[in-house]
Formats: structure tokens, C-alpha cells, sequence
């Protein structure tokens, strides 16, 4: 990846690109925007060879970073939950007569749109191009609403490790091994939060956690592989 590219796709100028390779100190937000570009994490990004003692060594929690950004845009935001392996959406907004149906309106369609690691492939709804307009112009006009209400929408992408959910043809569900190596992911945040400010830069884990299912089932390192 050239410094231009990665610099566009992480929304930073190409000076700033390099000076992270020539080492220099950086922002947080800006390390975290360029770990999610490179999928990997923060920690991965700034780590050196003294910090570890093996290749591949996964970095503590603390060292993973996300930045979320003022969501203004429906079709941003479905693009960026539909693209992502999994998510998670949290709502610091208090509740009020006034704002609840804009609030649970908002909830209930970005909560459909974050994708399930353990549906199968035949429980997992992909929306068409025309309905993803219609949802894009929905969330577009309650983001407004919202916004009135003193009420924004924040979110952003990371880099996770994960043991990705496989699926078993014979038994027709969803399965991970216990030795099951951990991949790179892509994990969603939304934070529907009181406006202020453009961006808000939060502590993430380096390893997916799946808060909001279950797993289908988890089988051990000696038990036979499914086909």
C-alpha cells in the first residue's frame, strides 16, 4: 500500500504516514485510524521486536484503541455495520418523552443491521441494493432528528483477533475449536451519545468478545473435525 493510499484511507495526510514509519510520536486517534486501515491493532502497530518475546504474541487489552466519529450519513453508517465481521452498539443518551421514538427507532435498525457471527449462512439476511437505499435515506432523516434533540451518532472500526465461527454442513450449525487460531477482524462500535464534539476515542479489547449471542457450540481440540 502506497503512503497516499493509506493515508486517504485512514483520513490523515501523507506527511503524517510518514512520520509513522520514520517512528515519530502520534496522536492516539491517529495510531488507532491507521491500525484499523492495516487491520491490525494499535498495539501491533507500535509494538517493537523488544516488546515481545515471540512473533505473533497478541498485546494486552489496553493497547487497543478505536475512534468514533460523528455519523451524519445513513449510507456511511449501514456501509460501515454491514462491513464489519461483528459489532456492538451501546446508548449513553438518556431517555426522554420527547426523544424516545426517534431513540428506539435508531436502536432497533442499527441492532438488525450488526451481523451475527453465528447465524449460518441460511439465517443470515443480506439487505438488496434497494432496500439498503431505503434504510440509507431512514436513518439519514432520524440522524437529523436526533441531532435536534441535542441527541448524535458515533461510530468507528477496529481490529480484533477472533476465533471466526465455522460452519458444519452434516449438523447444519455454527462451531469453533478450541485450538482455533485467532484472526484478524474487522469489529463495528456505535455509541449513540449527547452531541459534542466530532469524534470520541475509547479503549477496546484486542480480542472479540461476543456480548450480545451465544455460540452454537464449541468443540474440544481431540474431538473429530466436522465436514
Amino acid at each position: 500500500m502506497t503512503q497516499e493510499k493509506l493515508a486517504a484511507m485512514s483520513k490523515v495526510n501523507q506527511r503524517t504516514v510518514q512520520r509513522a514509519e520514520g517512528s515519530a510520536s502520534l496522536q492516539l486517534d491517529t495510531l488507532a485510524s491507521l491500525a484499523a486501515t492495516l487491520r491490525v491493532t494499535t498495539g501491533e502497530l507500535t509494538r517493537t521486536d523488544a516488546d515481545s518475546d515471540g512473533v505473533g504474541q497478541t498485546p494486552t487489552s489496553e493497547s487497543n484503541t478505536a475512534v468514533l466519529r460523528q455519523i451524519t450519513s445513513g449510507k456511511v453508517l449501514i456501509d460501515l455495520v454491514c462491513g464489519s465481521f461483528s459489532g456492538e452498539l451501546c446508548c449513553a443518551a438518556e431517555p426522554t418523552e420527547g426523544n424516545i421514538d426517534a431513540l428506539t427507532n435508531m436502536v432497533e435498525r442499527i441492532e438488525r443491521l450488526i451481523p451475527n457471527p453465528w447465524e449460518t449462512p441460511m439465517e443470515a439476511e443480506r439487505l438488496t441494493l434497494a432496500q439498503r437505499l431505503r434504510e440509507a435515506l431512514a436513518i439519514t432523516v432520524l440522524l437529523g432528528e436526533l441531532e435536534k434533540l441535542g441527541i448524535a451518532v458515533f461510530a468507528g472500526t477496529y481490529t480484533a483477533g477472533a476465533q471466526v465461527p465455522r460452519y458444519d454442513m452434516d449438523e447444519g450449525h455454527m462451531y469453533i475449536r478450541g485450538n482455533q487460531r485467532f484472526e484478524p477482524v474487522t469489529v463495528c462500535r456505535v455509541n449513540i451519545s449527547p452531541a459534542g464534539g466530532e469524534r470520541v476515542v475509547m479503549r477496546v479489547a484486542d480480542k472479540w468478545q461476543d456480548q450480545a449471542h451465544s455460540p452454537s457450540r464449541k468443540i474440544n481440540d481431540d474431538d473429530d473435525i466436522p465436514f
